[in-house]
C-alpha cells in the first residue's frame, strides 16, 4: 500500500505478495491500472 503511490515500485511488490510467478508483464499493468 505504501508503494501503492510509487506506482513503479507497488506493482513490484503486489506481484510478489501474490506468488510471484514471474509476470512482469502483469505486474506493470496492475500498475498502470492502479495508477489511472
Amino acid at each position: 500500500m505504501v508503494g501503492h503511490k510509487l506506482g513503479e515500485f507497488a506493482p513490484t511488490r503486489t506481484f510478489r505478495a501474490h506468488g510471484g510467478a514471474g509476470s512482469r508483464a502483469a505486474a506493470a499493468a496492475a500498475g498502470a491500472a492502479g495508477k489511472t
